[in-house]
């Protein structure tokens, strides 16, 4: 499954920066035809989008997503192990390149026999941005998440937390000059304990459709 979201994802990312190329090209003005000046802009350069300077940036994210655990482990059906995720993220921009991001966020409940898991995290991802045009880019993130389990089951609850990698590939469309739209694809990767037998942080795979807010310093 989790192949599958990552592949939808990459083939979307991929999609997104072919048109917006292609759109690019096929929209070039020609040398002999003339561009109508807005009026408000006969005398300023400032009517151009300008989606790429510093700023904090707030979004939100929902999607779908699968907490990898081993089923037979936990006596149920893997199709409990897949179902809504959603994270909200707070970045600094510090050029058209690279923003620091921080967040929350949390999968679906697994429902066991006697009771339920609860996954969450909070993360810390440098982001590299490419900028195809005003309009389209495309990013990557690499980072790690605190990741947290909550272990409900006859009646005694066990928390777990430990830190894991993270990573993730995406596209971005700038609405306007401060919202833009967002599709990417989070995975995280399980990490095992110091000793044989303890217990094994699972990996995460999500794909989301998201939303973003920039504020300028000044």
């Amino acid at each position: 499954m989790e192949k599958i979201v990552l592949g939808l994802v990459s083939a979307a990312a991929f999609a997104t920066v072919s048109m917006a190329m292609a759109g690019g090209m096929t929209n070039l003005p020609d040398e002999t035809t003339t561009m109508p000046v807005p009026h408000e802009c006969a005398d300023s350069n400032e009517c151009s989008l300008d989606t790429n300077q510093h700023g904090f940036i707030v979004s939100g994210n929902l999607g779908y997503g699968t907490v990898d655990y081993t089923p037979a482990s936990l006596g149920i059906p893997s199709t409990r192990l897949h179902g809504a995720a959603w994270n909200a993220n707070l970045a600094y921009q510090f050029n058209p390149y690279f923003a620091l991001e921080s967040g929350f966020t949390s999968f679906h409940d697994i429902v066991l026999n006697s009771g339920q898991i609860q996954t969450s995290g909070v993360d810390l991802l440098g982001k590299g941005i490419l900028p195809i045009n005003e309009q389209y880019n495309v990013f990557m993130k690499v980072g790690v998440m605190n990741s947290f389990t909550k272990t409900t089951s006859a009646g005694i609850t066990i928390n777990r937390s430990r830190t894991v990698p993270e990573f993730g590939i995406g596209a971005s469309y700038n609405v306007n000059e401060r919202v833009a739209l967002t599709l990417q694809g989070i995975t995280t990767l399980a990490i095992s304990g110091p000793n044989a037998g303890t217990f094994t942080m699972p990996a995460t795979y999500a794909a989301y459709l998201g939303a973003s807010y920039r504020f300028d310093v000044w």
